[in-house]
């Protein structure tokens, strides 16, 4: 699995988010990451994009000044355009205090004016979190884990803000509680409904504990996900195609990871993700393919090899079974806070371009030296073999669609002969994900039953879909066409 630098400084701390996602793909295929790296002793935003899948990245400075900035995440809309927010200090009216701010680059490559997404008068000390998520219209979601609102001023609570139609609207406070919440985390799903989680106290039958909470538009009620007497920590949220929540996150009492399932208005039994031979982990990302299949990422002591320090793991759940634990780094430094790309809008030509299939991205911290990005490699293509179209009595058009094209384009075609041995194969087309290919083939004997499959080819291997059949029409006789004739005089 292939391992790239986003962006190394070894004088100064270079950070990724826990919460929030930071990592997403544009309408072009071009992948774009947010970060912070300090320069002068402050920290700074930066945006980064690669057109060569991560291989190399070209760095732009989001900050607008010399205040400390932090904490950013990031998403795309349908038209292309990249959409920040971020932790700053510095704003008037309360210029001691931080607030959460949001910044767009156009499809020409410019930043806009910075805007206020909230700011309150809670001094120095409190640096809110953000994460950003775009709905179906490209209107952007925002929900901040903060103090300053509400009866409760002094405490951590959670609120939401949306801008629609290029507007900010006003902040929805979802919860206002004497004591503290935090960490939150969004997702929108093919209804345009938000879904929220963060970690809180004085929730359930274990008050004292902190506990991963949910609500979801429009009414906010705030459910536990989680009751027990555990220490829940960083929950990362992601929808199925059925629009049901999932939340991955950290027991921090054992610092084993979990996720849960909300269907039918009831959550699931919590199901461990780190495997047996994992001795611990800090934080976990999730991701839901265009299979419904689960993608889990996290920072982690892995058993083999031994003896080494934090560690990014990845494991799949596929159809319901776990597949085992891989590696993605093998560092003797810790490795951090990783964050899978994921988002369910926009959706291009019926694709969804952030719900990966079979290939998975990752950006995650290298302990104070450096951002990195990572992802599964290139894996071979999946793909489905259509019925037969435009039978006659010599030809016929073989048609496929591919799937998923494993990570890069795919060589597209058929096999086709009188059997499941195939022996006739066509010329190939260049496709990629979601499109179709199509052949046609003639010189077919009438009245014989023909086999065909469809192949994508790429540089991991060939996927085949599966085999179907169809038999040309048989040409009547002169003599049974006229019999016929005559029985309709």
């Amino acid at each position: 699995m292939p391992n790239y630098t986003i962006a190394a400084d070894p004088n100064h701390d270079v950070a990724t988010s826990y919460n929030g996602r930071n990592l997403a793909i544009d309408v072009a295929g071009i992948l774009w990451s947010v970060y912070t790296r300090r320069v002068g002793g402050l920290g700074r935003i930066y945006a980064a994009y690669s057109n060569d899948g991560g291989a190399t990245w070209t760095e732009e400075d989001v900050s607008v000044d010399a205040f400390p900035h932090q904490t950013p995440t990031i998403a795309i809309d349908s038209m292309g355009i990249i959409h920040v927010t971020y932790t700053t200090t510095g704003r008037a009216p309360f210029v001691a205090s931080y607030g959460v701010f949001y910044r767009q680059r156009s499809v020409l490559g410019v930043w806009s004016a910075e805007e206020t997404v909230s700011l309150q008068n809670t001094g120095g000390a409190i640096v809110p979190t953000s994460s950003i998520a775009i709905d179906s219209v490209d209107d952007i979601h925002c929900v901040i884990s903060t103090k300053g609102y509400g009866v409760n001023v002094g405490i951590w609570n959670i609120i939401y803000r949306a801008r629609v139609a290029g507007a900010w609207g006003a902040v929805v406070q979802i919860t206002d509680l004497a004591v503290n919440q935090g960490l939150s985390a969004i997702a929108i799903d093919s209804l345009d409904v938000v879904h929220l989680t963060w970690v809180g106290l004085g929730w359930g039958g274990n008050p004292a504990n902190s506990l991963i909470v949910y609500c979801a538009s429009p009414l906010w009620v705030a459910e536990v996900v989680d009751d027990g007497a555990y220490n829940d920590m960083i929950g990362s949220i992601a929808v199925d195609s059925l629009d049901n929540p999932y939340i991955a996150w950290i027991d921090r009492s054992v610092d084993m990871a979990y996720y849960s399932v909300r269907i039918a208005g009831a959550w699931s039994a919590r199901e461990r993700i780190d495997a047996a031979d994992d001795v611990g982990s800090l934080n976990v990302g999730i991701a839901i393919d265009k299979n419904d299949d689960l993608h889990f990422v996290y920072s982690g002591w892995p058993f083999v090899p031994p003896g080494l320090p934090l560690n990014i793991l990845y494991r799949r759940r596929v159809g319901g079974v776990w597949l085992d634990q891989v590696n993605i780094t093998i560092e003797a430094d810790d490795q951090l806070y990783p964050v899978i790309l994921w988002a369910t809008w926009p959706q291009i030509g019926g694709v969804r371009t952030n719900v990966p299939l079979a290939r998975q991205y990752f950006i995650w911290k290298s302990i104070g030296v450096a951002v990195m990005f990572g992802d599964t490699g290139i894996s071979i293509p999946i793909l489905t073999t259509d019925p037969a179209t435009a039978i006659s009595h010599v030809s016929a058009t073989l048609n496929g669609i591919l799937t998923d094209d494993g990570g890069e384009a795919c060589d597209c075609g058929f096999e086709w002969g009188e059997t499941v041995a195939y022996g006739n194969t066509t010329p190939t087309q260049s496709r990629t994900t979601g499109q179709t290919f199509s052949q046609p083939i003639g010189g077919l004997s009438p009245g014989t039953t023909y086999h065909f499959r469809a192949f994508a080819t790429n540089g991991a291997g060939t996927g085949y879909g599966a085999d179907r059949t169809f038999t040309p029409q048989e040409l009547l006789s002169i003599n049974r066409a006229y019999a016929l004739a005559r029985e309709e005089l």
